[in-house]
């Protein structure tokens, strides 16, 4: 993940920013969605019922096929995740003027 340094901002410019508040929130819904989505999106995988039909080295191949699936699907929940935590840090700075 990236490391994103503070801004430096002038002498009195502490005020809220609603819009830029709403914006952040806007954004930070989207996220918090997108990662309900990769969140159920295992569940859309064949599951063990499914593959017993497959034997050998199919089987291996799509069990294999499956894990890396899966894998990747955890990594963008953690992503999303992290990037809906540092929207709400934002969002949260902008209506509070914190962050200006």
């Amino acid at each position: 993940m990236l490391a994103v340094a503070p801004a430096r901002h002038p002498p009195g410019m502490n005020s809220p920013d609603p819009f830029l508040a709403a914006d952040l929130r806007a954004r930070e819904r989207q996220l918090a969605h997108a990662a309900d989505i990769v969140r159920t999106a295992p569940t859309q995988l064949p599951g063990p019922e499914s593959r017993a039909g497959f034997a050998g080295p199919i089987r291996v191949v799509y069990d294999a096929e499956a894990r890396r699936i899966e894998a990747l699907l955890a990594e963008a929940d953690g992503a999303l995740t992290n990037a809906w935590r540092h929207f709400t840090a934002l969002a949260s700075a902008a209506e509070s003027g914190s962050g200006r």
